[in-house]
């Protein structure tokens, strides 16, 4: 297999409880995704930890232009190069992972879908240490 470099996506914004529990499944997805030998690329990892409190007040263009310029460096090796997109709940209202999508679609990176559980609470429900991520791979569009 060829190491790759995956930019991860996913909706990020809610309730401190929401962005808790989708980040323990881009956690679990991103060490599921390194265990294949890729590397992943997320600003999701340093949102988590520059605001753990999630007490950041502002209209979020700092993280949509971080997003924009890590996807621009990803792509600039197209053929070991893709996002991975994360359908988690409120995936289809996010504007970033919108724009995350659109940058994407202009420089050419390969997109793939995973979808997850269908709410939140079925996601601070599971014990994602110990949850096979297999099903959201094979599911992948």
């Amino acid at each position: 297999m060829s190491r790759k470099t995956i930019y991860l996506a996913a909706p990020y914004r809610g309730t401190p409880e929401q962005i808790q529990a989708r980040m323990l499944v881009v956690a679990a997805f991103a060490r599921w995704t390194r265990c294949q030998g890729h590397f992943v690329v997320s600003p999701l990892f340093q949102h988590w930890t520059f605001d753990p409190a999630h007490e950041e007040v502002g209209d979020g263009q700092y993280w949509l232009d971080l997003s924009e310029s890590m996807l621009r460096d990803v792509a600039r090796k197209p053929d070991d190069a893709e996002i991975w997109v994360l359908l988690l709940p409120g995936w289809e209202q996010s504007t970033g992972l919108a724009k995350e999508i659109e940058v994407s679609d202009e420089v050419g990176i390969r997109m793939r879908y995973f979808p997850a559980p269908e709410t939140i609470d079925d996601l601070s429900q599971m014990n994602w240490a110990e949850v096979s991520l297999q099903r959201l791979v094979a599911s992948a569009v």
